[in-house]
């Protein structure tokens, strides 16, 4: 498969909200950001922080996804949907996860898509450009 997958801009007067996290073994911390565009690829509004403790990839996605919400949610900026690299985060939405772990975070970012307007979400593929 080639590197040349793109993801298309939002409908007309729609927002996105592209969110990641990075981890860095050994460091003791996650590092997680988004960013808000509207259908003409302009940034409307963007988070970046970063956490000391260590979780897996895995729950670090889930905590990065609350963080960009909570934050959209506390700017008053209401995203239409959701693009993240993680097809597990996905799954554990669409599945309403319950498991130990990632269970409350899940039950918190599904709970914010309602008061953010119900969004929408999908995985798209990470592509890096060299």
């Amino acid at each position: 498969m080639g590197g040349n997958i793109k993801s298309k801009p939002p409908e007309i007067r729609k927002l996105t909200l592209n969110v990641d996290a990075a981890i860095t073994i050994g460091c003791g911390f996650i590092g997680v950001g988004g960013v808000v565009r509207n259908s003409d690829k302009w940034v409307v509004a963007a988070v970046a922080r970063r956490t000391t403790c260590f979780f897996d990839p895995f729950i670090a996605e889930c905590v990065g996804l609350h963080d960009c919400l909570y934050f959209c949610f506390e700017s008053n900026v209401c995203p239409d949907y959701i693009k993240t690299d993680s097809t597990r985060v996905i799954e554990a939405i669409r599945e309403r996860s319950s498991t130990s772990l990632e269970g409350s975070i899940v039950s918190d970012v599904i709970h914010l898509f309602a008061l953010l307007g119900n969004v929408g979400a999908s995985f798209i593929p990470c592509v890096r450009e060299i």
